[in-house]
């Protein structure tokens, strides 16, 4: 706020219109504090009536681990999970392995879902995926007639959680730099070997039984 009129000076030098369509967005963001409350309401409701899946709200991410559990357990013919590392707060990422049968023996279409903390939709959307995958007979069909599923739902469970109750916009992980500084930006910090053959983790996941 202290900046608002350098930046209106900055736009009428710089000859930009613009319009105002929000005054004040911290009222957005107390709004999504109300959202998250009436959501869980929403979903204990139905819940309550019915055990179906619901995709109308978004889930914690103890319920998409739940879920991915429960596809491997259910369809394991179909799915392998497996966890792959730990966050720094000591939550499990896990990757699930999609395959009709002999798994890498296809080309392999490999999607990660919560990079970004706050960036909900990509869970639901992976998630929502994984259930076309796996229990839509006919799109199951289809979607693994040519090719083999590698799917991490939720790459940054420490950040995700962060974002649900703490502050809706953190973007970065929980790891803790030092005292001033908290949090990775997870798509800023790829190796530059990172599709090296010795990339030991994703070798070892990938290799078959």
């Amino acid at each position: 706020p202290n900046r608002q009129a350098q930046f209106i000076s900055f736009l009428n030098y710089k000859n930009i219109s613009y319009n105002v369509y929000i005054e004040d967005f911290t009222e957005i963001e107390k709004g999504f504090e109300t959202e998250i409350i009436e959501r869980k309401a929403l979903k204990e409701a139905k819940s309550a009536i019915s055990p179906t899946l619901d995709w109308t709200v978004y889930w914690t991410n103890e319920e998409i681990q739940e879920y991915s559990v429960r596809l491997a357990t259910v369809y394991p013919f179909l799915v392998r999970y497996s966890v792959i590392a730990r966050t720094f707060e000591g939550r499990e990422v896990f990757a699930l392995r999609i395959s009709n049968g002999d798994f890498g023996r296809k080309p392999i279409v490999f999607i990660d879902g919560g990079m970004h903390a706050r960036e909900w939709v990509s869970q639901a959307t992976v998630m929502f995926l994984l259930h076309r995958l796996v229990e839509d007979s006919v799109s199951s069909k289809e979607l693994l007639e040519n090719v083999d599923w590698l799917i991490i739902p939720n790459l940054n469970p420490d950040g995700y959680q962060f974002a649900r109750t703490t502050n809706r916009l953190w973007r970065k992980n929980r790891n803790r730099i030092n005292e001033t500084c908290i949090g990775v930006d997870l798509n800023r910090n790829w190796a530059y070997t990172w599709r090296a053959p010795n990339a030991g983790t994703v070798k070892k996941f990938l290799k078959k039984d």
